[in-house]
């Protein structure tokens, strides 16, 4: 005779359209999860709304800025066993040479420092096998968006430098004495820096979002389809469904890795 299924409590921040919005949805489906949907504006129609979102058995859903203090004494949360970190900014395909600079900040901002901030800020309740997840990009990957037909600069470099971030790196092979550990630690990104954790990278397709607009205003949306002639655009739902299975995979599949919504790996 099985148990009841395990309790989880889930973060996540972007929550109120697409993907965001999506994974909050299907978490809350779970019976007995706590879902944390964080957004800036809770007051906002599309913050209110994630109320209507159907429920399992005793799941309970948050919706607001994400604080810490608040989210302890408020509403009794010792612990987070999963933290994705959707919020995210897209560009306009400036190549390289007319690259507005405020404009790129703002990408870096958003897109690489958000995350950081939110990792430091949670880290408190990030228990041992907890899960922080970021939501990169095949842009961030040096690999694959060197080989994209139009420019992906300033959203590429803030999703390489979150990336990095992430990836689980080999400090001990520039130092093979082992003779500067110090140095060794600051060279460990997030996932080596912590082995108690499973810390990822998500690529989640070419979702059909209102972030993707603007990718399918400049590619064309005829031009967006694989080598078998297949669309290469996907659903929020069907990105989403994969990206759940992702939050069960044993943490040694997962963590430092960039992967992409159906479990496949992404070269940095």
């Amino acid at each position: 005779m099985t148990g009841p299924p395990e309790q989880k409590t889930y973060l996540i921040a972007g929550a109120t359209r697409g993907i965001g919005r999506g994974l909050v949805a299907s978490l809350l489906q779970r019976e007995g999860s706590v879902v944390i949907a964080g957004v800036r504006d809770p007051e906002a129609e599309t913050a209110r709304s994630l109320e209507g979102l159907t429920r399992g058995k005793g799941a309970r859903l948050i919706v607001g800025y994400i604080r810490l203090q608040h989210l302890q004494s408020t509403h009794n949360i010792t612990h987070l066993d999963v933290v994705i970190a959707n919020a995210g900014k897209s560009q306009d395909f400036t190549p390289i040479h007319k690259l507005d600079l405020t404009a790129t900040r703002s990408l870096f901002e958003v897109n690489t420092l958000g995350p950081l901030r939110l990792f430091q800020a949670v880290y408190p309740l990030l228990k041992p096998g907890a899960r922080f997840l970021v939501m990169s990009s095949m842009g961030g990957s040096i690999h694959v968006a060197l080989t994209f037909p139009f420019s992906v600069a300033a959203y590429g470099i803030s999703k390489a430098a979150v990336n990095f971030l992430v990836a689980k790196g080999t400090p001990t092979s520039y130092f093979p004495s082992n003779t500067c550990g110090r140095c060794a630690d600051l060279c460990c990104p997030a996932a080596q820096e912590n082995p108690h954790l499973a810390i990822t990278a998500l690529h989640p397709g070419m979702v059909e979002t209102d972030m993707a607009q603007a990718a399918i205003a400049v590619i064309g949306r005829e031009n967006l389809t694989k080598h078998d002639g297949t669309a290469s655009l996907i659903s929020v739902e069907e990105s989403v469904a994969g990206l759940v299975q992702l939050l069960e995979k044993p943490k040694e599949e997962v963590t430092g890795k960039s992967l992409d919504w159906k479990g496949g790996v992404v070269p940095w």
